[in-house]
């Protein structure tokens, strides 16, 4: 069951980064810039993006202000259905 829920965990995160890696090429942003105005490391965005680590709430809000909403809450933190 752990190695189950594990590969969902994955499948979700990596889903999120893929929406905001989207964005950042759309855009051109450089990935240095967008973690400083996060607030975070190079690492610690690496880190989203790779769907690896969540992004904090407080992070979230920022990414939805940075992206104007293209990216979302619900694009960060949505669950699937697994049904």
């Amino acid at each position: 069951m752990y190695e189950i829920h594990r590969h969902i965990t994955y499948i979700f995160l990596v889903s999120i980064s893929m929406k905001l890696e989207e964005y950042l090429k759309k855009y051109g942003t450089k990935k240095k810039w967008f973690a400083h105005e996060l607030g975070l490391s190079l690492t610690s965005l690496g880190r989203i993006l790779k769907g690896s680590h969540y992004p904090s709430v407080k992070t979230a809000q920022k990414i939805v202000e940075l992206t104007n909403g293209e990216v979302t809450f619900e694009d960060l933190f949505k669950k699937k259905d697994n049904k």
